[in-house]
């Protein structure tokens, strides 16, 4: 079960990246924020050994990036990064993948 407060469209945005790169781990930008959700959200906790939160939401600041990113590749983990791509004063942003494959460190 995904957070209640996760957007219909945005689990839709999800699902369809999902199907296009099941292997990888798909981490959204937000206005100040990236997230994951379901099954991207447990592996990036498993990864982290971040202590189970029960509903499939994992979010962390634009900051932390760089500091995230060399971790989940260390674990051997492929990162797929959807950014916006639109303004979100408008409207439910349109997101596609700017990296599917980052190795850092």
């Amino acid at each position: 079960m995904l957070k209640k407060d996760v957007p219909s469209e945005v689990l839709q945005q999800y699902e369809e990246m999902k199907a296009k790169h099941p292997d990888a781990i798909l981490i959204f930008g937000g206005q100040d924020c990236y997230f994951a959700l379901a099954e991207s959200a447990m592996a990036i906790m498993e990864a982290l050994k971040c202590v189970y939160v029960p509903e499939d939401f994992f979010w962390f600041p634009r900051h932390r990036l760089d500091s995230i990113l060399p971790k989940l590749t260390r674990a051997g983990k492929r990162i797929a990064i959807c950014e916006q791509l639109e303004n979100p004063a408008l409207k439910l942003v349109k997101r596609d993948l700017i990296n599917t494959d980052r190795n850092d460190g």
